[in-house]
């Protein structure tokens, strides 16, 4: 949640992780609910207990209340969810 975000202004977070598996994951695609949130990751497979993180990037231009959400696809069944929330002034 960044809060009070100014219109027109960039914001960016970090999403970390850690593989808890016993293979090796990669993500294949992120994909968010609007072009104005842009995420950004490792292209390398993750081994088995090693960390890393997503990078969002979201510009928004008009005021009002956002939740944004981006979701993660990888070599798992499971299909992980982010949530970005600001407050554009």
């Amino acid at each position: 949640d960044f809060g009070k975000v100014k219109s027109h202004e960039e914001a960016e977070c970090k999403f970390y992780f850690v593989n808890q598996s016993k293979i090796n994951f990669i993500i294949y695609g992120i994909t968010s609910t609007c072009g104005c949130t842009i995420p950004s990751w490792n292209k390398k497979p993750l081994k088995p207990g090693d960390r890393d993180s997503i990078l969002v990037r979201f510009k928004v231009n008009e005021k009002s209340n956002i939740i944004k959400t981006i979701t993660v696809k990888g070599n798992t069944d499971e299909v992980i969810r982010l949530q970005v929330k600001a407050t554009i002034i």
